[in-house]
C-alpha cells in the first residue's frame, strides 16, 4: 500500500466520521437532555415564579450532575424553594 493510499483512508474516514457519526451522536444526546428538560420545567411551572424556578433548576442540574437523581425525586419542594429565595437557589447550586 502506497503512503498516499493511507492519507486517503485516513481523511475519508475522518470525514464520514465528521458529517456522519457526530451529527447522530449530537442528536442522540440532545434527545437523552429532552425529558430532564421537561421534568425540570413541568416542576418549575407549578411554582409562583416559574422563570425563576426553571433558571435555578437547570443551573442546578447543570452543575450537580452527580445530584440529578436526588434533584428528581425532591424536584417539588425544591422548585419551590428556588423560586422563592434566589439566595437559598444560589446557595443550594454551590453546595448541593
Amino acid at each position: 500500500m502506497a503512503y498516499g493510499d493511507r492519507n486517503f483512508q485516513i481523511g475519508f474516514i475522518f470525514t464520514f466520521c465528521r458529517y456522519h457519526i457526530l451529527p447522530l451522536v449530537e442528536t442522540l444526546c440532545f434527545v437523552q437532555q429532552l425529558p430532564m428538560e421537561k421534568i425540570l420545567r413541568d416542576a418549575a411551572h407549578s411554582t409562583p415564579d416559574p422563570e425563576r424556578a426553571f433558571k435555578s433548576l437547570t443551573t442546578f442540574s447543570a452543575n450537580n450532575p452527580d445530584y440529578i437523581d436526588k434533584l428528581k425525586t425532591d424536584i417539588t419542594p425544591i422548585s419551590l424553594l428556588f423560586s422563592y429565595s434566589q439566595f437559598l437557589a444560589n446557595f443550594c447550586i454551590s453546595n448541593p
